[in-house]
Order: C-alpha cells, then sequence, then structure tokens
C-alpha cells in the first residue's frame, strides 16, 4: 500500500493508493485537506497502516438518521409490532430531531451525551431517557458489526441509572375497601378485579382471556394470550404470552371460581339477546358491547376506583404485587410463588421480594423467643 502528500491551496493533501479497480484503472483515496504536510503525511501512515491490518472502515455518507431508519426497517423484524412502533417513534420524534443530521461517522459521545442530558433537562424520567438510549444502542451496535463505524461512540457515554419503582402492595382490609368499591360502582368489572387480585396475573394476560382458556372442570385458568398495550377497539392485537414459563395453568380460588361461573351465565345471556357479533374474540372480560377492553382505559378507571375506596395510589400491576406479597407472608415458598406468578427463576422471585421473606423469616425467631420466656420466665 502506497501514499504521498501534495500541496493542495492553502494545505496538504494526503492521496493513497488502493490499486487497481475492476475497469484496470488505478484507484485512489483522497483524504481530507490538513494545515501542514507533517499532519498530512500522519493521516496517510495511519489509514495505510489500517488498511495493511485489515481494520480500516471507509466512512459512510449516511447520516444517523438515516441509519436508524434503515435498521427499524431491516434489522427488527424479530421484535414484536408493539416494540417496532415504539422503536420508530424514539427515532422520528427524538434521535432524528436531536442528532440525526449528523453523518453516522462522525457520531461523537459528547453528542450522544449531550441529548440524553437535554432530555433529563426537559423533565424526562431518567427511565425514559435511558430507554431511548438504548433503541440508538442497539442501532449503532449493528452499525458497528457492519463496519459503518470503526468504533462505537457510546462506550464513553454515560446514560441516566434506571430507577425501578419498587412494587407496592396493599393489605387485605384496603383489597376488601376496594372490591366494595368496585360493586358499587363498577359491578360488571368486580370479576375483572378479582381475578387480578386472586390469581396474580399481568394486565395484558387478564384482558385476553379466553372462556377455552377457563377450565372450570379441574378449577384452572390457562394462561396462554396477551392482549398487546397497541391495541386499539377496531384492530386488538393478542399474542402468545412471551416465555414458557409465562405459559401456565393456575388453580382459581374458590370464590373466583363461582364468580366466573355466574359472570358466565350473565354473560352468556347477553350474547344470546345480541348475537353472534358479540364478543367475537370469546373473551372472558369484555365491555358492554361485547369488544376487548383497552389497557389504557381499564388503568384509568381504575384509579378513580381507587380514590373512591380511599385506598392509596397504587398501579394496576401493583395487584400482581399485592398477590405475591400475600402468598409469600403466608409461607408458600418462592419455588411455588415463582411458578404461580409466571417468573422464569425463583431466585428473581426471591430478589425482587426479599423484603417480605425477610418480615416472613424473622417469624420463627420470635416464635420462638415467646416458648422461651414463658418457660424460663424471662
Amino acid at each position: 500500500m502506497k501514499g504521498h502528500v501534495r500541496k493542495h491551496g492553502d494545505g496538504w493533501q494526503g492521496v493513497v493508493y488502493q490499486g487497481r479497480g475492476p475497469d484496470g484503472k488505478k484507484r485512489y483515496k483522497y483524504l481530507p485537506v490538513a494545515q501542514t504536510q507533517k499532519q498530512a503525511q500522519r493521516m496517510v501512515n495511519d489509514i495505510i497502516a489500517e488498511m495493511n491490518k485489515g481494520t480500516y472502515i471507509e466512512p459512510t455518507r449516511q447520516t444517523v438518521a438515516e441509519w436508524c431508519r434503515e435498521w427499524l426497517e431491516l434489522y427488527t423484524r424479530g421484535v414484536s409490532e408493539g416494540t417496532r412502533v415504539w422503536y420508530k417513534d424514539v427515532i422520528e420524534r427524538l434521535i432524528a430531531p436531536a442528532i440525526g443530521g449528523i453523518p453516522l461517522a462522525k457520531l461523537t459521545a459528547s453528542d450522544v451525551q449531550r441529548w440524553l442530558n437535554n432530555e433529563l433537562d426537559q423533565g424526562y424520567a431518567p427511565d425514559t431517557v435511558h430507554g431511548h438510549y438504548r433503541v440508538l444502542r442497539a442501532a449503532l451496535l449493528k452499525a458497528t458489526r457492519m463496519r459503518k463505524l470503526a468504533v462505537n461512540p457510546l462506550l464513553e457515554v454515560e446514560p441516566p441509572a434506571r430507577k425501578r419503582e419498587a412494587g407496592k402492595a396493599i393489605t387485605a382490609e384496603q383489597a376488601e375497601a376496594f372490591l366494595a368499591a368496585v360493586r358499587e360502582h363498577a359491578p360488571y368489572r368486580y370479576t375483572l378485579y378479582l381475578t387480578a387480585m386472586t390469581m396474580g396475573m399481568r394486565r395484558g394476560e387478564i384482558l385476553g382471556l379466553r372462556w377455552s382458556d377457563v377450565d372450570f372442570a379441574r378449577g384452572m385458568i390457562n394462561v396462554r394470550q396477551q392482549l398487546h398495550k397497541s391495541s386499539t377497539v377496531a384492530n386488538p392485537k393478542f399474542k402468545e404470552v412471551k416465555t414458557k414459563h409465562g405459559r401456565r395453568d393456575l388453580p382459581m380460588p374458590r370464590m373466583l371460581a363461582e364468580a366466573l361461573a355466574i359472570y358466565k351465565v350473565e354473560q352468556d345471556m347477553i350474547k344470546q339477546a345480541l348475537g353472534k357479533s358479540y364478543n367475537p374474540y370469546n373473551l372472558v372480560f369484555t365491555t358492554s358491547k361485547g369488544t376487548p377492553i383497552m389497557p389504557c382505559d381499564l388503568t384509568r378507571q381504575y384509579k378513580s376506583l381507587l380514590k373512591k375506596a380511599g385506598v392509596p395510589e397504587i398501579r394496576l400491576h401493583d395487584l400482581r404485587h399485592t398477590n405475591t406479597t400475600w402468598l409469600l407472608e403466608a409461607g408458600v415458598s418462592p419455588n411455588e410463588v415463582a411458578r404461580f406468578a409466571g417468573h422464569a427463576d425463583p431466585a428473581f422471585t426471591v430478589q425482587k421480594y426479599g423484603h417480605t421473606l425477610e418480615d416472613h423469616l424473622t417469624r420463627p425467631a420470635r416464635v420462638i423467643d415467646e416458648i422461651l420466656r414463658k418457660k424460663i420466665g424471662g
């Protein structure tokens, strides 16, 4: 590999000989103009060294936004449709206006850090900003593997730390008050909230539950599908649960089985009156028109019912957290609770609910202390 420098206007330009092309003509690479001959020679030497090592990457003319769009179109087919919609929103609404016009090969860590810091200054939560960062990270990782980038600039970026919101559990008394409020203000949703509280199922799993998944003979609910959060009334989207651990058969408490049986009779009467167009997806829980309940609508109603019940505001997902907490407090083993909740690893259950387990494990010590104090009069 050969190269030389030449005078170019007020500066110096490096020229690297790259051999002959398919047409037999000599091919040259012209480097950016440098201020001094020494600087130009250094660029020539560096590129020749990289070419000899096989590590040289031809700079791409694509901008960051152009590459992100190409990545989204070609390399994200393995993710869910809802995730791809979110990727596109982050790219078009946030990445493109902020750093999208920068040539991909010239993107620096400072460019990205400035963008992330600016989002934090605008009031975005650290978890939200971290999510935006992950979209860019995935796109740039692919660019690096495809040798569009020599070095991934994100190696020097410090994204905001993720702050996981700790789950909250309500007491049995608060649960009773909440269900009483549901009976008074939204009786048609009583069985739905009872399911959430007693089965520890995720919101999408409850809204995607079909009558074919309810086995009254065995007293089981078979968790098989979920309603995706990106669904609309006109276009509901159902998908299989994510993992083999999420695909689970759960025994129903007797009170839930009885409530579901009554609820089914009532729903069958409505269907008989309105015809086959009512509840075409055979869902357990629907709107009064027989259409799927939209996740955002359920969450909105849930918050309203919490206020009416005078119960501290907790996320709808925290009813699942409540269920798991109650089971652990009652002495059910982490292995059994993990299977019931659909956790892939019981260690995750122990880690997430360690405080509950610690409280439970102190009971034997307290019991022994009380026994001994009575026996020895301490």
